[in-house]
């Protein structure tokens, strides 16, 4: 319940925005795409770079914690590890 409506907020009301409105400013109609600019638009697009102080801090933040978390369950043993893939697949 509360967890799935906390989900909703910040992922479909808030972050999935952003980057969708960061991505557009590198368009065709937001400026010459360059080979670089390309290369690194998906980081630029999730907020890693060229945003707000707190843009930056969130999203530095948010890419460690599923970093930590990733490599915390790729270490848990049978039946745990199990448990989380069912989890995150459901």
């Amino acid at each position: 319940g509360f967890a799935c409506v906390k989900g909703y907020m910040a992922l479909q009301r808030k972050w999935t925005p952003l980057v969708v409105a960061r991505a557009f400013t590198l368009g065709p109609d937001g400026g010459q795409l360059s080979a670089l600019r390309g290369a690194l638009a998906p980081f630029y697009s999730i907020g890693l770079f060229h945003a707000t102080k707190k843009r930056i801090c969130v999203s530095w933040g948010i890419l460690a914690a599923v970093g930590c978390l990733i490599a915390g369950v790729k270490q848990l043993a049978y039946p745990w590890r199990s448990i989380a893939d069912g989890g995150v697949a459901a």
